[in-house]
């Protein structure tokens, strides 16, 4: 039987399952990987990098992710407030 599963269960699957294989993969190819994957079924979906970081967030959320994994994003900087000049 072709079982068909949501969008959001498809990509939480994706984003664990590359999570605990240790890939690193952005949300961009994580949202095309959930695209193909419901274009294969004859499925069109518009899943972009937003919608796949909104569920690595929720996952954080409920402890399925550890925070920060996979998160690709900026890193927070330190610096001296005090040596930062204003006009």
């Amino acid at each position: 039987m072709n079982e068909v599963h949501g969008i959001g269960s498809v990509a939480k699957k994706l984003i664990l399952k590359a999570h605990n294989e240790g890939k690193s993969m952005t949300n961009e190819q994580l949202a095309e990987l959930v695209v193909k994957i419901f274009k294969d079924k004859g499925i069109e979906v518009k899943t972009g990098a937003a919608s796949i970081a909104w569920y690595k967030n929720d996952l954080r959320k409920k402890n399925l992710l550890p925070k920060g994994a996979m998160s690709g994003g900026a890193k927070s900087i330190a610096f001296d407030i005090e040596s930062v000049e204003f006009e």
